[in-house]
């Protein structure tokens, strides 16, 4: 699943089903790809502020949330190094439902 995802800075988009509910950067350290972002999504210690926002929101613990992420949910992303910007003006743009 997560092979095709970029090892690069940028910004992702997570889809539940076909609504756009999150938008993310990754890019904050020196290491931290799309690709490690999102696997932290799928890993039970980190990836906390989608998944506990996705866990309350469907009553879902911890496994649960994992799997409907895997089941359920879609990742888009564009490639830029300007990541910060992009998210925050597409966080205003979108006004997405996990996002603060």
């Amino acid at each position: 699943m997560l092979a095709r995802y970029q090892k690069r800075k940028g910004v992702y988009f997570i889809y539940d089903c076909e609504s756009l509910v999150y938008i993310g950067e990754a890019g904050r350290g020196e290491k931290q790809t799309i690709r490690e972002r999102c696997m932290q999504y799928l890993q039970q210690g980190t990836g906390r502020k989608f998944r506990e926002k996705l866990m309350m929101d469907k009553e879902l613990d911890v496994q649960e949330s994992i799997e409907y992420i895997k089941e359920k949910c879609t990742i888009r992303y564009i490639i830029e190094n300007k990541h910060k910007k992009l998210e925050h003006l597409a966080i205003g743009i979108f006004n997405t439902k996990y996002n603060d």
